[in-house]
């Protein structure tokens, strides 16, 4: 047994040792100045609106994407955007690293298919502008999961693949026959970018038979090039129909030409080029991109050594997933079945089930792949009038896919403490581009970022036109705390990157400072000085603070004050102070870290209910009465999880002992819910902040238990009381993530508070894909 041992350590240890030089050879790119557009990141999946689409990081990329649908059914179950019409019982991104890898699983029980995407840079230190596109599926699976989707109606195993480019302004693609491939140009970059297809050996073709009962054996390559709007060139699906002679599903009326299916006579030339394939049954397909001056070979395009390619980046992933988020982790005690073995590099002890490792790694994965950059107009209301200003670009992550392809900013804080534990270098790039959005003369940060067409389609209207006097959360400033805090506790992490973090810190300062000061500058109250209110709030709804239909005080006053908003004031210049401290800004440390304390007195001095024991919202009745508003949720809590309340305050004891206590109403088996189930207001309203758990706040409360149950200055008795707080409420959000992301398939914008069941949007790889740092305890 002794021998067996030191063998297999032996192998585990060159298993890892090759790791490490897979893992080595595919980040070798990244050497540019941060926060700089560089070659690892230019080309990525960064259109997270259809089910697959990429894109480049610049405003004049060709924009690519995949489609799909049953012919045998006609046109009806076409997919291309994200859409909960359409019925998927799963999709996104399981695994992606942000830059050069992903993995997609595709459940499509209409079109009765199931489809797997692998992307990937074969050549990712030498060219990263190579990547590969593998489509594989089964057109003959239902497509189903466990538990719900209904299966096709067809009794045929076909399925149509469409992939398109879509050039904008005035550059052209063309379809080359010969080779069956699109190339165009790419004037920023000054090439000439091919895409080139290359099918499996054993793919077989789909062969539909007509109403005379003639055979039709769909094997060529169909193609349309046409010109279009170039405002909506994005929507491939709308020109697709368009092209149609008929778009009725009949037996198979639209297939009545297997020499030019359904096609008008055109040029190979257009701003959207769509090529098509038949596929029955099984099928693998490879389309390779890069900037050349010919098409892909067949030598160039080996589907076995593509195979390898997809394998050695899956592994490097695994490692580097386990090096990053199981080696610190506690996570062994929610061990409870079969447990995930070890590929090597992992502390002992630290197993996870599969369904948390699955989970895990699936809120990383479609957190990355999800990311968008986008480029446009924005659409501003201002005095009155809503104004178009000159477009601008974004590159951030987004909350969901199918109705929320776009920039949140106070969701995106969230995000980054996620990818920044993953990579720093892509947190940079976004907070960076983020803040470069900034008004240069107010400072103001559009709260929803909608920038140009494609990022408009899936929005409604009316959230089109965004209110420069709107605030939001600003939750990249706490992001910036929290990032300061990682590197004073974190030796090895400091040396190897806080150099590049400081530049970083420099290059945003101007517009930081001013992001601040237009919080305390637009949105403070007059009911007393050092207080402040959100701006926008209606009777039914606080839409700027992000808890949309959180009750606020019975009636709307300028002489009102928001808790939360204050506690965001006092973090803000916290945050700033401590950056102005790191570059060596004395004067603006000094002038900010006066206002954290202004702040903070006022918060003790005006929030504090000493009837109830709880900081609440305040305001002045028409008796000119003070009232505080009296509701028991999240709201009250904010000064603890947000650390604005000291250790040595009696209040703090108080306050963390008030939100636990069983007669408080919070505390679930499925962590701390929005409103407490005694207070007159629960469940009411939309029944969105006013009761189920949100996994953004259970974060922040989770995180500052983690951090105040080692901390030495709180009695052994209190830290203990805490300890059990913090290992009950991680794993009831833990159990209730995994859970339903094993029976469902997804992750959940909300979680029911009364069943732990995932509700409203999904999947919600937005503040919800925390998960992956709670179950790793990395905050």
């Amino acid at each position: 047994m002794k021998t067996a041992a030191v063998g297999a350590a032996l192998i585990l240890s060159v298993v890892f040792a090759a790791a490490l030089v897979i893992l080595s050879d595919r980040r070798q790119a990244r050497t540019t100045t941060p926060n700089k557009l560089n070659a690892e990141l230019f080309w990525g999946t960064y259109r997270p609106g259809p089910y697959v689409g990429l894109r480049s990081r610049s405003i004049d990329s060709p924009l690519l994407g995949l489609m799909w649908y049953k012919p045998s059914l006609g046109v009806a179950q076409v997919r291309h955007a994200c859409s909960y019409y359409d019925g998927l019982t799963k999709y996104g991104w399981q695994e992606h690293d942000g830059a050069s890898y992903g993995l997609q699983t595709i459940r499509d029980p209409r079109n009765g298919a199931v489809i797997t995407v692998e992307w990937v840079k074969p050549e990712f230190g030498a060219d990263p502008d190579h990547w590969i596109l593998r489509v594989s599926g089964d057109a003959g699976a239902d497509g189903r999961s466990d538990t719900c989707g209904s299966r096709s109606e067809s009794q045929q195993n076909d399925l149509s693949l469409l992939w398109y480019v879509s050039s904008p302004g005035d550059a052209q693609a063309t379809f080359d026959p010969k080779s069956n491939s699109i190339t165009g140009a790419h004037p920023s970059v000054g090439k000439s970018f091919w895409i080139s297809v290359q099918d499996a050996d054993d793919n077989k073709s789909a062969v539909y038979v007509d109403g005379q009962g003639n055979e039709y054996d769909y094997a060529s390559t169909y193609s349309s090039s046409i010109s279009v709007d170039e405002r909506d060139q994005y929507d491939a699906k709308k020109y697709f129909f368009n092209e149609l002679k008929n778009s009725v599903a009949t037996t198979p009326a639209h297939l009545a030409d297997a020499a030019r299916p359904y096609r008008e006579d055109g040029s190979f030339s257009g701003n959207l080029v769509t090529v098509q394939r038949f596929y029955d049954g099984k099928f693998t397909l490879d389309l390779h991109f890069g900037y050349r001056d010919r098409a892909w070979t067949s030598e160039e395009m080996n589907t076995t050594e593509t195979a390898a390619t997809i394998k050695d980046a899956k592994f490097a992933f695994d490692m580097r997933f386990e090096r990053t988020f199981m080696s610190r982790t506690s996570a062994g005690r929610f061990g409870s079945g079969a447990v995930v073995a070890s590929t090597g590099g992992r502390d002992a002890g630290s197993e996870w089930t599969a369904a948390q490792l699955a989970t895990a790694k699936y809120g990383l994965g479609n957190m990355l792949g999800s990311i968008v950059y986008m480029h446009g107009d924005r659409m501003i209301y201002r005095n009155g009038a809503v104004v178009r200003e000159e477009p601008t670009s974004l590159f951030t992550g987004v909350p969901d896919r199918p109705d929320h392809s776009r920039g949140f900013l106070w969701d995106e804080g969230f995000h980054q403490h996620l990818i920044s534990a993953w990579d720093m270098d892509v947190t940079k790039e976004i907070v960076a581009s983020w803040f470069a959005t900034a008004d240069p003369k107010t400072g103001w940060i559009c709260r929803e970022q909608m920038l140009g067409g494609e990022s408009r389609a899936g929005a409604p209207p009316t959230s089109w036109a965004q209110s420069d006097s709107a605030a939001n959360p600003p939750s990249l400033h706490l992001l910036i705390d929290n990032l300061l805090n990682r590197f004073d506790s974190d030796p090895e992490l400091r040396a190897r990157e806080f150099d590049g973090f400081k530049l970083f810190l420099s290059e945003i300062y101007d517009n930081f400072k001013r992001h601040v000061d237009w919080y305390q500058n637009t949105q403070s109250s007059d009911v007393a000085p050092n207080t402040f209110r959100w701006r926008g709030r209606t009777p039914a709804y606080c839409l700027p603070s992000g808890m949309d239909d959180y009750p606020r005080a019975p009636f709307q006053t300028e002489e009102e004050a928001h808790l939360d908003l204050q506690v965001w004031a006092i973090v803000s210049s916290r945050a700033f102070a401590r950056v102005a401290t790191t570059l060596g800004f004395g004067t603006d440390a000094a002038r900010y870290g006066r206002k954290v304390r202004d702040f903070t007195a006022a918060l003790h001095q005006h929030y504090w209910d000493e009837g109830r024991q709880l900081f609440d919202d305040f305001y002045v009745d028409a008796d000119d009465a003070k009232r505080f508003v009296g509701h028991t949720g999240y709201l009250n809590f904010w000064p603890l999880f947000l650390d604005v309340v000291g250790t040595d305050d009696p209040r703090f004891g108080i306050t963390f002992r008030k939100m636990v206590a069983d007669e408080t109403g919070l505390v679930t088996p499925h962590g701390v819910r929005s409103l407490s189930v005694d207070d007159p207001y629960y469940r009411l309203g939309d029944n969105y902040w006013t009761g189920p758990i949100w996994i953004n706040i259970n974060y922040l409360i989770i995180s500052s238990l983690h951090r105040y149950k080692a901390d030495p200055t709180i009695g052994e008795a209190l830290r203990g009381e805490i300890a059990a707080s913090y290992e009950y409420l991680r794993k009831g959000v833990v159990d209730a993530i995994s859970g339903e992301y094993e029976r469902t398939g997804f992750i959940w914008e909300v979680y029911d508070d009364q069943t732990g069941e995932g509700r409203d949007n999904r999947p919600f790889t937005g503040w919800s894909a925390l998960y992956t740092n709670l179950i790793s305890e990395i905050y």
